[in-house]
């Protein structure tokens, strides 16, 4: 063999090995996507589960006519106005910071009248809405433990311009 047949056979194997190496870290990175994806339907649909619970704890509050201030309307009014049609992070986020800020006002609601926490209606929506919390919970851990993987694999060395060539960028967690 000669010395270009020997240099070109190095490169065409250091080529083939690369190729494998970006195939494997393609590949981890569409399968961490897929995943975090479903995470973000599964917090999308706890999510708007719970806006539904807080919708008819405000209505069986207002039944029972408990004084609602100003705020506390809005903060309700807010919760038919959310949209759970894509499951981006950006639009998780912000149902997340509109429903828990409809649950700080319900909260603030039941502990300000006792007696209108006795109705079946609130005990039985409040024990959902304890048990869509911890599920909501528990998917935001392992969407974020996901998200950690993603973005390991998105930065490795050597293939992240391809990497970002297809589009994937590094995510933020879901607190």
């Amino acid at each position: 063999m000669q010395a270009y047949q020997i240099i070109l056979l190095i490169v065409l194997i250091l080529a083939f090995l690369y190729f494998i190496v970006l195939f494997f870290v393609f590949s981890h990175v569409l399968e961490f996507n897929k995943r975090m994806n479903k995470k973000l339907r599964a917090m999308n649909i706890l999510l708007s589960e719970r806006a539904q619970l807080l919708g008819t704890i405000g209505d069986d509050f207002l039944s029972m006519k408990v004084v609602f201030s100003k705020a506390d309307k809005e903060a309700l009014s807010n919760l038919s106005s959310l949209k759970f049609d894509t499951s981006r992070y950006e639009r998780v986020c912000e149902n997340s910071a509109i429903i828990d800020n409809a649950a700080k006002h319900i909260s603030f609601l039941a502990s300000t009248n006792k007696w209108a926490t006795k109705s079946e209606v609130y005990i039985s929506s409040k024990a959902l809405l304890d048990d869509i919390d911890k599920n909501f919970r528990q998917c935001s851990v392992l969407y974020n433990g996901d998200l950690v993987a993603y973005n390991y694999w998105i930065t490795i060395p050597t293939t992240r311009l391809f990497v970002r060539m297809f589009g994937f960028k590094k995510g933020k967690q879901v607190s």
